[in-house]
């Protein structure tokens, strides 16, 4: 327990309020037409505007930033929603979820990441 004198307190912060910002990030191989995969997500986030759930948790729904950054291993596309501030993670999840099954279904393949040996006595 805490005991805090009113004179004390400078700032406070409510992070139940208003909105909260949902980012999911999706990596995919190099290769992979990034205007493909926006086209399958912007698809599959119009059918999850319908969603009862998405409906209760988000403002508008889902959309497609873009390219956010590159890496060795592949392209990041980024996604927001606006939602609930109690239901930021919850989104984030079922973003990730639907995304996930969403591209393996259309064949549109993840980086893949070669395993690094373990390091030896003299590393």
């Amino acid at each position: 327990m805490h005991i805090v004198p009113n004179g004390n307190i400078e700032v406070v912060s409510n992070k139940s309020r208003g909105w909260a910002r949902a980012i999911v990030d999706t990596r995919i191989a190099y290769g992979q037409d990034p205007e493909e995969v926006r086209a399958i997500l912007d698809e599959l986030f119009d059918e999850l505007r319908d969603d009862p759930q998405m409906k209760d948790w988000s403002m508008d729904g889902a959309g497609v930033l873009g390219v956010e950054t590159t890496s060795d291993t592949g392209v990041v596309i980024r996604a927001v929603a606006d939602t609930r501030p109690s239901k930021k993670v919850d989104v984030e999840r079922l973003l990730r979820a639907r995304i996930t099954q969403r591209l393996s279904e259309r064949g549109i393949r993840a980086p893949v990441v070669a395993a690094q040996p373990p390091a030896g006595p003299d590393a």
